[in-house]
């Protein structure tokens, strides 16, 4: 009768490290811990729906990164069309993400020549990507 153990033994194991690898990681309430460690696989599956499944949301912020040049490109296309403060800022803001600090400054330079009111671009932008 015991044909089937084979098939379901290292499975539990393996989602049972799983879950206390995020727990670890991620550091939620106490009692899962022992949700995990004593529910065996039963504990262990409820906590990846309770809390690994939510922390999928985060993810999106990974993947946005690779459309980001495209953005930058976007941006830069439209600012030559129309050069505004506004569009000058965000075009900054994504150099500065990038870590590109001399066209972030390149860029807060032109939006305080256009709009000179920006206390952004005074105060934050520029401060930011001095080196």
């Amino acid at each position: 009768m015991g044909g089937f153990g084979h098939l379901f033994y290292p499975w539990g194991l393996l989602v049972q490290g799983i879950a206390l690898w995020h727990f670890v990681k991620r550091r939620p309430e106490n009692y899962w811990f022992y949700i995990i460690l004593f529910g065996g696989v039963l504990g262990a599956g409820v906590y990846v729906v309770a809390e690994m499944v939510p922390d999928l949301g985060l993810l999106g912020g990974v993947f946005r990164g690779f459309g980001r040049r495209s953005q930058i490109q976007n941006l830069e296309a439209h600012i030559l069309d129309n050069p505004s403060a506004g569009n000058l800022e965000e075009l900054a803001e994504l150099y500065f993400e990038q870590k590109k600090y001399q066209k972030t400054r390149e860029a807060l330079d032109r939006a305080i020549a256009a709009r000179s009111d920006s206390p952004y671009s005074f105060i934050y932008g520029r401060d930011h990507c001095w080196l």
